[in-house]
């Protein structure tokens, strides 16, 4: 698990550490088995919208709202419907 990142509070803030694991930083080795991952999945039969919704998915799970929209767009760009966009969290 990643280290926790805490950062000073401002007057009446209230801070929630970071949870999330630096990949880059702590394990490299990851980051580079993740991208070659994505790269041979990018160049598998598997279409290009159903990719979208896989990474969609996960981008889901890892509670990111950044990637759901990234994921969500790139997803209509490739022609998948609203309707298959909307079901990917059931």
């Amino acid at each position: 698990m990643g280290r926790v990142v805490e950062r000073k509070a401002a007057a009446g803030e209230r801070v929630l550490p970071d949870r999330r694991l630096p990949i880059d930083a702590e394990v490299p080795a990851a980051r580079r088995a993740l991208e070659a991952l994505d790269a041979v999945v990018h160049r598998s039969q598997l279409e290009p919208g159903l990719r979208e919704l896989v990474r969609l998915r996960a981008s889901q799970i890892n509670g990111c709202a950044f990637s759901v929209d990234v994921h969500s767009r790139d997803a209509l760009v490739h022609e998948e419907t609203e309707r298959r966009i909307f079901a990917v969290p059931v």
